[in-house]
């Protein structure tokens, strides 16, 4: 069986390490040099410039949004300031339509009312003349009544009727003392 120190060329046994050889510092040195130049010519001629653009484009597009994010934010503080005084504007206009509606409601009730109490003084009137009209016919018939009840009563307790001239008078003096009566009362 062969151990690994068999199989690694006599060249390359030794206990360094090749970066840390000072034999071959100097190439390294330069290489590294040489690479990074490259690396750097190649970053700076094609990368970079594609970041920078893309960085350049994301700042202003960020600038522009903010810009209409400003402009859209003032848009709507003017709006908001526009709804609530056209809100402002139709609470006034409807407080006013509904002022006037209360304001004909109660003058159509007051109308209402004026009619009504006009057609009541119109029945009272007319009951008021009825009842006149009434009165004077009770109070020129009465007479009359009186002196029939009067014969009635007369005839049925005395058992003969009464004379004319006697229920005349008496009914004559019964209207005077009525008469008096009503005037000392009102």
């Amino acid at each position: 069986m062969e151990t690994y120190s068999e199989k690694v060329p006599k060249s390359e046994e030794g206990s360094h390490f090749p970066p840390f050889d000072s034999s071959t510092f100097e190439p390294q040195v330069a290489w590294l040099i040489i690479t990074f130049a490259v690396f750097y010519l190649v970053l700076s001629r094609s990368v970079l410039p594609r970041l920078q653009r893309v960085m350049s484009e994301r700042a202003e597009r960020a600038a522009a949004d903010l810009d209409d994010a400003e402009r859209l934010h003032r848009e709507s503080e003017r709006l908001k300031a526009l709804v609530e005084s056209r809100l402002a504007e139709a609470r006034s206009r409807a407080q006013a339509v509904l002022q006037r509606a209360r304001q004909e409601i109660r003058e159509k009730q007051e109308r209402t009312l004026e009619a009504l109490d006009e057609r009541l003084h119109a029945r009272i009137a007319e009951a008021e003349a009825a009842l006149a009209e009434g009165k004077k016919r009770v109070l020129a018939e009465l007479p009359q009544i009186a002196r029939e009840a009067a014969a009635a009563i007369h005839e049925r307790l005395m058992g003969e009727p009464a004379p004319r001239a006697m229920l005349d008078a008496a009914i004559a003096q019964t209207a005077t003392d009525a008469a008096a009566s009503t005037r000392e009362q009102g």
